[in-house]
């Protein structure tokens, strides 16, 4: 990268003296043994006029090499994308299941094309039409375009002219409406660009698969399986970005075949064998151990930025994480640890209904392992999913919200595992880009130095637990590859 850091330039003082001692030197060689040079001379103003009008010039090289490189250009990006024939991916739409109502027995038919509307006024359309059942998922798509357009399970759409017996009311289905994105940004057009250049395409490899597959707007990253069934194979695996609302990397199947199957099978010749499938989720645990500062309240004083409380509450060094074994109800549950709660003490949850952190106070408690806490405040959902036997609580932290929103993002990053571990299909079947080039599939070190970042007050970090490390193997080699989304996670003091 390219920066005044590493392009030298002078200052006004250096140039100006530079310009003044060669032509001290010059007046030398011609017998003058001590020319006038100093503040106030003649010579010295247009020397110091002149270096001020060469520093002007000479500091716009910095950002003009910035620009012409593609790690760090800014307003010159999509025209250093185009001379590859990249743009920015426009906005697109949201899929997923409508769930109808029927007000008779038996089946009617609902219509390819019939159009629905959420609370916000967006469209919705039928995709594929036919006999449907009360009750059966109809497979609906975004009108309008959008991240707006993703919308949580349960949500209520309503069509803008129900068939005939349908009630007007439907419902989201169970994995929401997703896949709405919004238009790229440029980091995003950087990445694939970026991408580009480590892997051209050249019509035959696989490059040439993945990125006609990224041309569907669900598509957040496509990954090549090369000769994954023998000679003149390849296999295609799409995941889609998760949501505020939903982890899942899956798209449906009407996605794929409709939306990506297509563009990558424009680009496969007769004699490859083209399978293309997303993903399989696949969920894990993990906790994080942080060594993040001590509370002022510690002893010894901390700084602060770091643990709410003086002694954080719940820690258990095995297994590494605080599960909840009993919920008498959303203010009062029972869990184990190591260190005894403080009355007025901070605990926190992240519900795997809509993934937000929320932290309450410990009003009471009563008992040794388990202790049972009474919390100041309901721990429910935004969905009214109390907290229930079996979910993560940990010690409350002064940026606990950023440390979620890491976590979440690191998963983001995750690509999907290999297809394969059979001896006479690898190397050539591994998984393309390599996961140690990027999108790592495992959680490794990568996977925590992701979430970590440039958090300064993170001093160390390492898992607690970790209920997977290495995505599982699908059962037949046409089968989608797994991908790790997250489940329970938690925040836990890093032990000395």
């Amino acid at each position: 990268m390219s920066t005044a850091e590493n392009i030298q330039i002078k200052t006004v003082e250096e140039t100006r003296d530079d310009y003044l001692r060669t032509y001290s030197n010059a007046l030398i060689e011609r017998g003058i043994a001590n020319p006038l040079t100093s503040d106030g001379t003649e010579i010295f103003n247009k020397a110091t006029a002149l270096a001020q009008q060469i520093y002007v010039a000479s500091a716009t090289i910095p950002a003009a090499v910035d620009e012409a490189l593609e790690d760090t250009a800014i307003q010159n990006l999509p025209r250093l994308a185009a001379m590859r024939g990249m743009g920015l991916r426009a906005a697109g739409g949201s899929a997923g299941d409508a769930i109808p109502t029927i007000a008779i027995a038996g089946s009617v038919l609902i219509p390819a094309g019939a159009e629905l509307i959420d609370p916000l006024g967006l469209r919705y359309r039928v995709v594929l039409g036919g006999p449907t059942f009360s009750g059966q998922p109809v497979g609906i798509e975004s009108l309008d375009t959008g991240a707006a357009t993703n919308r949580a399970a349960g949500t209520t759409l309503t069509f803008t002219a129900p068939p005939l017996y349908v009630e007007p009311k439907a419902t989201v289905g169970a994995k929401g409406l997703r896949f709405g994105v919004n238009a790229e940004d440029l980091e995003g057009l950087r990445a694939r660009l970026l991408e580009r250049m480590r892997h051209p395409p050249n019509g035959v490899n696989w490059p040439t698969y993945t990125e006609a597959a990224e041309g569907a707007s669900a598509v957040q990253k496509a990954f090549a399986y090369p000769a994954c069934n023998g000679p003149s194979t390849m296999h295609i695996a799409v995941v889609g970005a998760p949501t505020t609302a939903s982890k899942l990397r899956d798209l449906d199947a009407l996605t794929v075949s409709l939306r990506v199957a297509p563009l990558v099978q424009a680009e496969t010749f007769s004699f490859v064998e083209l399978v293309v499938t997303s993903v399989v989720n696949e969920s894990v645990d993990v906790a994080i151990a942080l060594a993040i500062p001590a509370s002022p309240a510690a002893s010894p004083p901390g700084p602060g930025g770091g643990w709410i409380d003086a002694i954080p509450f719940p820690v258990l060094a095995s297994p590494g994480y605080v599960a909840v074994s009993n919920v008498v109800s959303s203010v009062e549950i029972e869990v184990s640890s190591d260190v005894a709660p403080v009355v007025g003490g901070s605990v926190s949850w992240v519900s795997t209904d809509d993934w937000t952190l929320r932290t309450a106070l410990i009003e009471s408690f009563t008992g040794t392992n388990p202790y049972a806490i009474t919390l100041s405040t309901p721990f429910v959902s935004a969905g009214a999913v109390e907290i229930a036997v079996g979910d993560w609580i940990f010690p409350a932290s002064e940026r606990g919200e950023d440390y979620v929103a890491r976590l979440f993002e690191a998963f983001s990053r995750l690509g999907p595992g290999e297809k394969t571990d059979i001896a006479g299909l690898l190397p050539f079947a591994l998984r393309q880009p390599p996961p140690a080039e990027s999108w790592p599939s495992e959680m490794k070190a990568p996977f925590l130095k992701s979430f970590a970042g440039d958090a300064a007050e993170i001093s160390d970090f390492a898992y607690a637990y970790r209920s997977a490390i290495t995505p599982t193997l699908p059962a037949s080699i046409s089968d989608a590859p797994s991908i790790f989304v997250p489940r329970q996670i938690g925040f836990y003091p890093l032990s000395d």
